[in-house]
């Protein structure tokens, strides 16, 4: 048995930051159970603002880019009590970089 024939895979453009809620109406309708999300730092970071993000895998690679790098995440925070705590759930190395795991933090 091929795990892969039983996965069955969409790909669905949401439209942007003003259609991010439209992620929860269609795993109510269409019952879809994990959402993948690949996007740049805005919209990402409006994910996490709204509390639509379970988990987190992020890539780093052993690199430096200095002040011309784009963010991860586009907000910007003005104090420590505004960030953003997450847990560490598994870190593995592949190839030179390293994959991290993470939740969100409970308060």
């Amino acid at each position: 048995n091929d795990i892969h024939a039983l996965i069955s895979t969409k790909t669905i453009k949401l439209g942007g930051k003003k259609n991010i809620t439209k992620t929860d109406e269609l795993k109510t309708k269409k019952q879809i159970y994990d959402v993948l999300v690949e996007t740049g730092p805005t919209l990402a970071a409006e994910f996490l603002k709204q509390g639509l993000v379970d988990e987190l895998i992020v890539y780093l690679a052993p690199t430096l880019l200095g002040s011309t790098g784009r963010a991860m995440f586009n907000f910007s925070l003005t104090q420590m009590s505004q960030q953003y705590r997450l847990q560490l759930q598994s870190l593995r190395q592949v190839g030179q970089d390293v994959c991290f795991i993470l939740t969100p933090k409970q308060a």
